[in-house]
This record gives C-alpha cells, sequence and structure tokens, in this order.
C-alpha cells in the first residue's frame, strides 16, 4: 500500500463513470492514466518529495460508484466516489474537487454525496492534479413514467376500462407519469362514451370506479394494437414527452407465450379484433419496437416490462428481450380477466418513488391475486447468460442420453407441471423431474445447475400454483414443421440455445 505522504505528491487524481441520461447523450468513458516521470511537475506538487519511488509508476483513476447509465430524480442522491490506483494499488484519502456546468462547485472528497442537483444534463467533471475527466447525468423531475399499452380492441374490453379506473384510484404525481394508451371496440362495452377508436391518457386521481376522467390526450384514430409500430411510436412518445428516471412499460391484452394462436381461447398480445381475426403482435415484434424506442431516445433499456397477459413467463419470452429491459414480469399461467392489481401496486409506487426496477417488479407481483391457479414473477435480465449457459449443457446431455433414455425423458416430461398451454412446463420442475429418473450423472448435473440458475433468475414470485417455480419453456408432445421452424428461425431463444437442437432430436 502506498503511504499518504505519496498521495501528498500526486495530488488528488480522479475519474467519474456516470450514467448517461435518458435523452440521447454519449460520452467517452476510459480511466485516465499519467506517467510520473516529469520531476519538474512533481516538485510543484511537493517540492520536497523523494521522486525516486514514483517515476515511471502508472497511475489509474477509478470510479466506484455509481455505475454506468445513472439517471436519478432530483431529490435523490448522487452518490460520487472514486479510488486512485498506482500500479494497481490503492491510493487511500482521494481529496477531489467535483464541478457541473449546470450548478458549478459541487464540492470535494473521494466519497461525496450531493443532493439538490438542478434537472437537467450534468456534465460532471473531476478535477485534481492537472487531470480532468467528465462524463454525463441525467436529472429528472420524475422518477417514474409508466407507459401501459392497452389492447381492449377485443373481448376484454370492460376489463380494460375497470383498470384504467383502478389507475385513475392513485393517479399520477410529482413523482409519478402514468400514461395509457387503450384501443375499444363496438359491442362489449357501451360505457364512458362508447367511443372505438385509439386514445392516448395521462392518468390522473379520481374516486370513480367507473367513469373514466383521466386528461385525454388526444385520439391516434383507429390503430392497429398488433402492428410492432404502433407499439413503437406510443413508447417513444411517452418517453419523449414526459421524461424519467425510470420507465415501465406493461403490455396488456390476451397472452399465448411465444407462439401466435396456441389454443383458441388465449390469443397473442396485442391481439386486435377489428385488424382480423388471429392478429396479434409476435414476441420478436414487440423486442422491434423496444429496440426502436431505444434509439431514438437514447435509454439503453427499459427499467421493467411487464406482460399484463396469459402465459408469458416463458424462457423464450424473457430472452427475446434480455437486451431491451433489465427485468421481466410475466405470468407461467393464464391470469384472470382483470389482471394486474393497478391500484394496489401504484399506491406501492406512489409510496415510494425512489424504488428501483426490481422493486418495482416486486410490487407487480406482490399486489396480484387470484384464484388458485394464479401465477406471477419477476426475472431478472442480467441472469440470462447464466440460465443459457446451463440449458445449453442440459441440452447437450440430453441429446447424448436420448439413444438410450428417451423413454426416461419422456417419463419426466409427462410427470411434469404444464399449464393451460399442455406444451408450456414449468422449467424447475421438469428438472426436478429428470433428476428423478434413471439418467446419467450428466444429466442430473445439468439440470441441478439450470435449477440454480433459476434459482438467481427468478427474483420474485407469487400466486398459489404448485410446482409453479416461475419460469416455463417450450416442450410440445409432437413435431409440428411450421411451429418448429418458427421457433428455429424467429425466436431469439431458438436461434442462440441448444434447445431447439434438443427438441429437433428428441422428434
Amino acid at each position: 500500500m502506498k503511504t499518504k505522504f505519496l498521495f501528498s505528491l500526486l495530488s488528488a487524481l480522479i475519474f467519474i463513470v456516470l450514467g448517461v441520461a435518458s435523452i440521447g447523450l454519449a460520452a467517452s468513458i476510459g480511466s485516465p492514466v499519467m506517467m510520473l516521470n516529469d520531476p519538474e511537475d512533481a516538485i510543484l506538487s511537493d517540492p520536497e518529495a523523494d521522486l525516486s519511488t514514483v517515476v515511471d509508476e502508472e497511475v489509474t483513476l477509478h470510479i466506484v460508484q455509481p455505475a454506468h447509465g445513472l439517471r436519478i430524480n432530483q431529490n435523490e442522491t448522487l452518490e460520487l466516489s472514486a479510488k486512485v490506483l498506482i500500479d494497481n494499488e490503492t491510493l487511500d484519502d482521494a481529496d477531489v474537487q467535483w464541478f457541473s456546468d449546470l450548478d458549478g462547485y459541487l464540492g470535494r472528497g473521494g466519497d461525496l454525496p450531493v443532493d439538490g442537483l438542478s434537472t437537467g444534463v450534468h456534465v460532471i467533471e473531476a478535477k485534481a492534479g492537472g487531470l480532468t475527466a467528465s462524463i454525463a447525468v441525467g436529472v429528472f423531475a420524475k422518477s417514474w413514467t409508466v407507459i401501459v399499452y392497452m389492447c381492449a380492441d377485443n373481448n376484454l374490453e370492460s376489463y380494460g376500462i375497470a383498470d384504467v379506473n383502478e389507475m385513475e384510484q392513485i393517479g399520477s404525481d410529482a413523482n409519478v407519469n402514468i400514461l395509457v394508451l387503450l384501443d375499444r371496440i363496438t359491442g362489449y362495452d357501451t360505457s364512458n362514451g362508447n367511443w372505438t377508436d385509439t386514445r392516448a391518457f395521462y392518468v390522473t386521481a379520481d374516486t370513480s370506479t367507473t367513469v373514466l376522467n383521466s386528461q385525454l390526450l388526444g385520439s391516434w384514430g383507429e390503430r392497429a394494437m398488433d402492428d410492432p409500430e404502433t407499439l413503437h411510436q406510443w413508447v417513444t412518445y411517452s418517453i419523449q414527452n414526459y421524461p424519467a428516471a425510470h420507465y415501465a412499460v406493461i403490455l396488456w391484452n390476451h397472452g399465448s407465450g411465444w407462439p401466435k394462436g396456441v389454443r383458441q381461447v388465449t390469443k397473442g398480445v396485442g391481439y386486435d379484433d377489428t385488424s382480423g381475426s388471429g392478429k396479434h403482435m409476435d414476441i420478436w415484434g414487440v423486442r422491434q419496437a423496444l429496440r426502436a424506442s431505444l434509439t431514438d431516445t437514447g435509454l439503453s433499456k427499459i427499467d421493467v416490462l411487464a406482460y399484463d397477459a396469459c402465459l408469458m413467463a416463458m424462457a423464450e419470452v424473457g430472452y427475446e428481450t434480455r437486451n431491451e429491459a433489465s427485468y421481466f414480469v410475466a405470468s407461467e399461467e393464464t391470469e384472470p380477466g382483470d389482471g394486474y392489481e393497478y391500484q394496489r401496486w401504484l399506491a406501492n409506487l406512489k409510496a415510494n418513488p425512489a424504488a428501483t426496477g426490481l422493486q418495482v417488479s416486486q410490487y407487480l407481483v406482490s399486489a396480484y391475486y387470484g384464484t388458485s391457479y394464479a401465477t406471477l414473477s419477476a426475472a431478472d435480465m442480467g441472469q440470462t447468460a447464466n440460465l443459457v449457459s446451463a440449458m445449453n449443457s442440459l441440452s447437450s446431455a440430453l441429446i447424448s442420453a436420448l439413444p438410450t433414455y428417451k423413454s426416461k425423458i419422456s417419463s419426466a416430461r409427462s410427470k411434469t407441471k404444464k399449464f393451460y398451454e399442455p406444451t408450456y412446463l414449468d422449467l424447475y420442475d421438469f428438472c426436478t423431474n429428470l433428476k428423478s429418473q434413471s439418467v446419467p450423472t450428466a444429466v442430473k448435473t445439468a439440470a441441478t445447475n439450470v435449477q440454480t440458475a433459476i434459482t438467481s433468475y427468478i427474483k420474485y414470485k407469487g400466486g398459489k400454483a404448485t410446482k409453479s417455480y416461475g419460469v416455463s419453456i417450450w416442450f410440445p408432445s409432437a413435431y409440428d414443421a411450421t411451429l418448429f421452424a418458427s421457433y428455429a428461425n424467429n425466436t431469439q431463444w431458438g436461434l442462440d440455445v441448444n434447445w431447439f437442437d434438443f427438441l429437433d432430436t428428441y422428434y
């Protein structure tokens, strides 16, 4: 460890890495380096220093917190912390001066809490020892913007009206924006003017449980909610016009997992009767829409992507948008018609507007309730790589075991928890049943590793259903050329993960 004396020679050298604001900022990131081989400069810093111990040593500057990509509410404390390394050894007691181009001098210290930053895009500078490092951080008046994409252009229209009324029991406030794009249809609900086009609302608070009193932002005409471009435009509009530190996108509709129309009763996401029978948005359409909105706005990810729809808590569905969202909330089983408990979870958010993406995901799950079959889980997309690695190993082990142990694998499948769509199996339970069979040790070990990965992947789950651990997977009962081709060529999971190779070999 270098001595404090050495620090007085070097002064304070610091580099700050703070987050890019949500409006398309780019900043170069790196670790400033100084080679102390100029005795004159060193003498100016400390005339009495012994230069022989520092000449030609590398000094690097690192941020400890916050992580790159930070966006904060103006009422939150910005924690600045840094360290100086000399030949990879930490220098204690760094004394650094911090500046903002908007607010001026912020203070000094290697660990510095800063309160009361003005809203806007700040260029934060750290200055010491002749070095200056800077990056941008976004400070926002609101903590969260909740963006609801509500396709009620079908037999769920009355439930959609009811859910918006639930949102109005809480309403937007000084910290939270709530926005809804609502599409209706003729024939199911005649309340609230019986309009049937697609309308955008800024949700405001009121006590009525039947009348929509939110601020109308305008009619979008009759829009096809099954079209990814509609989702793209709505998410982009919401982010650009209602900026916040964090964003949650909720897709409200029927759901059927990864393929369209698995059963007639469970439609696809964004199912729109006016667009035509069977018309809906595939999960790759969701990915394309969100990616386009992230590109439009400069965001790196949505904080929370939630499906208020049936059967969507699949490994395939979560993986599809792993690069577009940090957390993924969905149900393995079908949902009751009224779906999420909006009044309950929004009340929790209102009480804690500084909530993280994980906390908001937990609010969604914990507020949800239903009958004994109801399920809901929150997954961490940062853990997807571990799940994929474990699934690749399991798939390879199963392929190797198939010539001799296919009947055992089939038995494990038959005993596994299935949902309304019987080709969707709980992945954790499938691994449990694999381990109960007389299969090779390699299969059992790989199954255990998948379960370990699931434990890290699923951060929170609820519901009363047994043997439902938060994530399902497609394991069809028979070969279907059309579905197999779509799975292999269209889903990111089918393209990247060996599970399809196992299914293809199995059948």
